[in-house]
């Protein structure tokens, strides 16, 4: 792995981070307590639906490229079309909650508003895992680049004019359909075949899979991300829905920092070495225990470090970030840290269990900890309110960690020990 290659993604993804940082930290300032809580329930509807209009496309074009090389052209065709329909029905649940009466006027307007940014996000999930498996990291850190650059940039405007929420709807709308551009550019690599795999290269190009062959091979994957996000994601929905808008902003200010410690393993497994992990868990899964027996030992010890970081810090990073109208947001800031441990714990295991047919395992795990979160949500949040979120996000990345840490080991010596006979 060139060294380039992590200058690249982490200058990209450092980039972001900050740009993440500081729009919030503006928005938190200038925005009302209101306006900010309906901005960050937005945001979590983009990230959630995001997930479905893509519904695990993006992670199953890097898979299957990176086993089988120009073989895996046979699913482009059915891929389009899922992601049509993906579209569609993402397109359906947005409007549903939008002409739905559970949310007031203003919340409403902000959520019509995202639909652009939405469809963007899943293009540039298709064009991100192009440059994945071609290992173009320096356009991976351009694309992550784009992506926090159009919320920060539409939050400057905003600032600058209006200074409403539904300013910085507007100036989303127009910055998304423009960044649109290059993430179509390289996702017609697709249909040019012209993408550079890093097997197989001259391998004959079968017949077309059928429609219904591809999503067997694609639901896995969507679901996981689904999955995810509804655990990771669905506590800020119920807070709204239980709590209020001020109570989101409350806990945004503090999510929104742990948030950037959440994408170190993500940089890491999830872009660095995502393609490499598919490749070695079937061509040589010796080398694949290895890395995850040095990975996983360097991340407890970075969770660790980042928990005290965070919790002796707490404080001064909600005045810097937000300011002294958040100030009790330090608390849950100081709490959430504690999830760090178990994400990173998590991190290189899971990762490792999307491969081959442990993708089916990893999707009942999500499954599994998505009811968990859901049920303890509800009976924490109408009680507890923002610290009920909070011990419910703990709770199941604790179960997560765990299950996915026995499962992970289980299969990895089975793989060597199949590759060893």
């Amino acid at each position: 792995m060139k060294k380039m290659n992590f200058v690249w993604v982490f200058i990209g993804t450092g980039m972001g981070a900050i740009m993440a940082l500081l729009m919030n930290s503006l928005l938190a300032r200038y925005l009302t307590k209101e306006d900010f809580g309906i901005f960050g329930l937005g945001i979590n509807f983009i990230n959630i639906l995001s997930v479905i209009i893509g519904f695990g496309l993006a992670d199953f074009i890097v898979k299957s490229f990176a086993v089988e090389g120009t073989k895996a052209y046979r699913f482009v065709k059915p891929s389009v079309q899922l992601f049509i329909i993906s579209c569609s029905v993402t397109l359906i649940i947005l409007l549903t909650v939008i002409l739905a009466p559970i949310y007031d006027l203003e919340t409403r307007y902000f959520l019509l508003l995202i639909i652009p940014n939405i469809l963007l996000q899943g293009l540039y999930s298709i064009s991100n895992s192009i440059n994945q498996i071609e290992e173009n990291f320096k356009k991976v850190a351009i694309s992550n680049f784009i992506i926090y650059f159009v919320r920060f940039f539409a939050a400057i405007l905003a600032i600058m004019t209006f200074k409403d929420v539904i300013s910085v709807g507007w100036y989303m709308v127009i910055l998304s359909l423009m960044a649109s551009y290059p993430f179509i550019k390289t996702i017609n690599k697709l249909f040019n075949r012209t993408i550079q795999v890093p097997i197989n290269k001259d391998a004959p190009i079968p017949p077309d899979e059928t429609i219904n062959r591809t999503f067997k091979e694609t639901y896995p994957f969507g679901l996981i991300g689904i999955f995810y996000f509804i655990y990771y994601q669905s506590n800020v929905i119920l807070l709204s829905l239980f709590a209020g808008k001020i109570a989101v902003g409350e806990y945004i200010a503090a999510f929104s920092i742990i948030s950037l410690a959440f994408m170190f393993p993500d940089l890491i497994f999830r872009r660095i070495f995502y393609t490499r992990i598919h490749t070695w868990a079937t061509h040589d899964p010796r080398r694949l225990k290895n890395f995850n027996n040095k990975s996983a030992l360097l991340l407890i010890v970075l969770g660790l470090l980042g928990i005290v970081f965070i919790w002796l810090t707490a404080k001064w990073l909600i005045l810097f970030t937000a300011g002294d109208k958040y100030m009790d947001s330090v608390y849950y800031l100081q709490l959430l840290s504690l999830a760090i441990l178990f994400k990173f714990a998590t991190a290189v295991n899971g990762t490792i269990l999307s491969t081959q047919h442990m993708v089916y395992t990893m999707m009942r795990i999500n499954g599994l900890i998505a009811i968990i979160n859901l049920i303890t949500n509800l009976l924490l949040i109408p009680a507890y309110g923002v610290e009920g979120a909070i011990f419910a996000t703990l709770i199941s990345e604790a179960v997560m960690a765990i299950l996915v840490f026995i499962i992970s080991r289980r299969y990895l010596n089975r793989l060597v020990t199949e590759h060893t006979r």
